[in-house]
């Protein structure tokens, strides 16, 4: 599956995670500059640590139209991309 969370880093700035796009054979690399593109922010892979996948960061709140992008873009069928909040007020 492919996990889209929203997360509050201060009391206005969010920063969305994207998860689990390497298992479809997307590069991650080549996500994180479409989305930087796409949403003229910033976008960087973050290694995972202790076991945990890796993922793209983007800043800003971009958690509704991020799944989109993937299922368009990267043909990854849209069943398996789950969007949550977490820590979003």
């Amino acid at each position: 599956p492919v996990l889209i969370s929203v997360n509050q880093r201060n009391k206005r700035k969010f920063v969305t995670v994207v998860q689990g796009l390497e298992h479809h054979g997307v590069k991650l690399a080549d996500a994180a500059k479409a989305f930087g593109k796409k949403f003229s922010c910033g976008a960087s892979v973050v290694k995972g640590k202790g076991g945990a996948t890796d993922a793209i960061d983007i800043q800003g709140d971009f958690g509704d139209t991020v799944g989109d992008i993937i299922a368009d873009q990267f043909g990854v069928p849209r069943e398996v991309i789950f969007l949550s909040d977490g820590g979003k007020k």
